[in-house]
């Protein structure tokens, strides 16, 4: 098995990989937020611009293990609001 982590695509956690390689070429890739790279920081504060970001960030991993958007298979996505003081 293969671990990628993107220079350019620094992890959201240090503590993971962000994809694996297993040796039939399947790429499985960790969960990924809406981190912009360059600042560590979310790069929006609404549900689209994270989504596109989040995106762009498993487009990068994808292209460092060898694969691309168009072979994905399947992906799970969960939303939560968590407000401060929120009944």
């Amino acid at each position: 098995m293969k671990l990628i982590n993107p220079v350019k695509c620094p992890p959201q956690n240090p503590s993971f990989s962000q994809a694996s390689v297993t040796s039939g070429a399947t790429v499985y890739v960790s969960g990924q937020i809406g981190i912009e790279p360059a600042t560590g920081k979310l790069a929006a504060d609404d549900i689209a611009g994270q989504t596109e970001r989040i995106f762009r960030n498993l487009q990068c991993i994808l292209e460092e293990a060898g694969s691309c958007l168009e072979k994905v298979v399947k992906t799970r996505s969960s939303l939560w609001t968590c407000r401060s003081g929120a009944r």
